[in-house]
């Protein structure tokens, strides 16, 4: 058999560059527009944050207006309002198993919601400053929230108790998320800085210094092992999660890029920024494949539902937007690599 591949070595090299070339070409066919579904007027204020339930059957939206609104995603209707008496919600997120949404807000309260019953289900404690993310991890018993006031929180869901309080950023942290794993945290930050931390001893891990003005959003792709981080310098950057080393900078946007969202198979990007614009980029080819500039004001929110049927933007105009997601392949090793790794098998 290797004899059989070193003789043949060259025609299957010539056979998987073709390949490669019809592989991207098929990829950015495929990866069309997406198709707007329904525009939802959706709140008395801008929407500042938007998250799918773990089945992408709901959407949940928080306000400016003060509220947390809940949405059936084919029908568009509201199917729940929940008024939040602490301040204008700046961030919300489901919990994986679905029964939960967490809440920030502006006066610094993080509070968790039952899905099922519309009331609240814990006051968890609050921050000095405004709330500008929360997240849970991915096994639901953490939830972590990010503020102006330089501070993360860790919290325990079940017990409603502050587990920690993580120190170490010098401006507000803008943004906040769990590694796949959980084992981690990774926070982004004014101070142009992203950092890592651990989730169970609550020490810092690592500092990317990002060398973006400001850092407001960041995102997973777990399917590659990237990170992206978008700031007030209108860039997106991309990071190799092991190395931690700069992968591409994406320019494209004219103001403040301000939510990022990989699709769930890993071959999509989606960012939103002040320029009220939404665009959507190959993160294969690192090239940008359409801009959206449907919304009429500041696009605040962005994000692929996990099943990756839609995307789902919010805006300072006062509606939630409901895309068809373009199609898209899955992604494997891209055939540069497979040439590579046959090479390899050859002279082993």
């Amino acid at each position: 058999m290797i004899l059989w591949l070193k003789s043949n070595f060259l025609w299957m090299c010539g056979i998987i560059f073709l390949f490669q070339f019809l592989f991207i070409s098929t990829y950015q066919l495929r990866a069309i527009e997406p198709k707007l579904l329904k525009t939802i007027p959706g709140h008395k204020g801008s929407i500042s944050s938007l998250s799918f339930s773990p089945d992408s059957k709901f959407l949940a939206s928080g306000g400016h207006d003060t509220k947390i609104k809940l949405w059936d995603v084919i029908t568009g209707k509201n199917i729940a309002s929940l008024t939040e008496d602490e301040g204008r919600v700046f961030s919300v997120a489901f919990s994986p198993n679905g029964k939960w949404v967490a809440s920030g807000t502006s006066n610094g309260i993080i509070q968790i919601w039952n899905v099922k019953t519309k009331k609240t289900h814990s006051t968890l404690g609050k921050h000095t400053c405004y709330v500008s993310s929360v997240a849970f991890s991915p096994d639901g018993k953490l939830l972590a929230s990010a503020s102006l006031d330089n501070t993360i929180k860790l919290w325990d869901v079940v017990k409603g108790k502050l587990l920690a309080t993580l120190e170490g950023h010098e401006n507000g942290v803008n943004a906040i998320l769990f590694s796949p794993g959980g084992n981690t945290l990774i926070s982004g930050s004014d101070d142009e800085t992203i950092k890592i931390w651990s989730s169970s001893t609550y020490s810092e891990l690592a500092t990317i210094q990002a060398n973006q003005e400001g850092i407001r959003c960041l995102a997973i792709n777990s399917k590659l092992g990237i990170l992206a981080s978008g700031s007030r310098d209108k860039s997106i950057h991309l990071w190799d999660l092991k190395t931690r080393k700069e992968l591409t900078v994406l320019n494209g946007h004219s103001d403040d890029v301000t939510s990022l969202s990989f699709s769930p198979k890993g071959g999509l990007l989606a960012s939103a920024g002040l320029d009220k614009t939404i665009k959507i980029w190959d993160v294969i080819t690192k090239k940008e494949l359409t801009t959206l500039k449907d919304h009429k004001d500041d696009v605040n929110a962005i994000v692929f539902s996990p099943n990756g049927k839609y995307i789902a933007s919010a805006s300072d105009d006062q509606t939630i937007k409901i895309w068809k997601a373009p199609d898209e392949i899955v992604l494997g090793n891209p055939p540069h690599f497979f040439i590579r790794n046959i090479f390899l098998l050859l002279n082993h």
